[in-house]
């Protein structure tokens, strides 16, 4: 487990992103975070514990994070990132495989994701599962690979379309085939994991520590999680509108909690609103 910890910190330390012209003469020091790694961060938020096994996704709580997510992100973005950072935190989160077969059929349903793109998400998510325990390519790559022949899509995601089915099992066995030789050129998931994340390629943490601090306490957080020691984060529905306040004020949200308003500023469109919470500083436009 360390070494994927290690490898995923210096990974997400150089998810940062650029300090807002607003902020330019503060002094102050922000953690401001891509657009990526706050969809990891939306997805570790939205974290609850299943009744039964593991860790789920509160939908509810996600939806209202996504609505919310518009407002403080660019409009464009990689979409098999943003599902990589998505499983990213899920796969990290849940001891068993199971579980999280049981949260990717619920995310796949949720996003319209299509059954062409399941097996490398999969694959994917079974990677970051088996790097919890090995820290060689080879092992990981096999362990990862059992798991994914072992895999059954009627059973996991019910379905009994033979159409589905068949989709999914051509798929599978495309995306075998190519692991098998040591080729994943193609998937994009699978080699950002080989190359950057597995392959320890990252910021040196020591000269960014207060970043590395903060990217401690997430992976630290599903950690504990996984193991069951502490609560995950509350989803207290709250009517404080940010728009509505003051430069300063120190206001409870429901998304962001706690969080001051950094600025306030009225624009020809509407106004602009930067946020600063706990989980990072965020600037919405309206």
């Amino acid at each position: 487990m360390e070494g994927l910890y290690n490898n995923l910190l210096k990974y997400f330390i150089d998810q940062r992103g650029y300090l807002y012209p607003e902020l330019t003469e503060d002094k102050v020091e922000y953690i401001i975070n891509n657009d990526y790694f706050n969809y990891f961060i939306i997805f570790l938020k939205s974290m609850r514990y299943n009744d039964d096994s593991g860790v789920e996704i509160n939908y509810e709580r996600l939806s209202d994070e996504m609505e919310l997510f518009k407002y403080y992100s660019e409009l464009r973005h990689n979409r098999k990132k943003l599902h990589m950072f998505a499983m990213t935190s899920i796969a990290y989160a849940n001891e068993k495989t199971e579980d999280i077969d049981r949260e990717l059929e619920k995310y796949c349903e949720y996003f319209n994701i299509t059954i062409e793109s399941l097996p490398e998400l999969l694959y994917f998510s079974y990677m970051i599962k088996s790097s919890q325990t090995l820290k060689d390519m080879d092992k990981i790559n096999e362990e990862a690979k059992n798991k994914f022949i072992k895999f059954s899509f009627k059973d996991s995601f019910g379905s009994k379309n033979k159409e589905d089915i068949l989709s999914f099992e051509k798929k599978r066995v495309e995306l075998l085939g190519k692991m098998i030789v040591g080729d994943c050129v193609g998937y994009p998931l699978l080699e950002t994991f080989e190359s950057k994340i597995a392959g320890n390629v990252g910021c040196d943490s020591d000269e960014n520590e207060r970043v590395a601090t903060f990217v401690k306490g997430l992976l630290d957080y599903l950690i504990n999680i996984r193991k069951g020691r502490i609560k995950t984060m509350a989803y207290n529905l709250v009517e404080n509108k940010l728009y509505n306040e003051m430069e300063n004020a120190v206001v409870e949200h429901s998304n962001f909690g706690k969080c001051m308003i950094v600025r306030s500023i009225k624009t020809e469109k509407g106004k602009t609103i930067i946020v600063n919470t706990q989980l990072g500083c965020y600037r919405l436009e309206n």
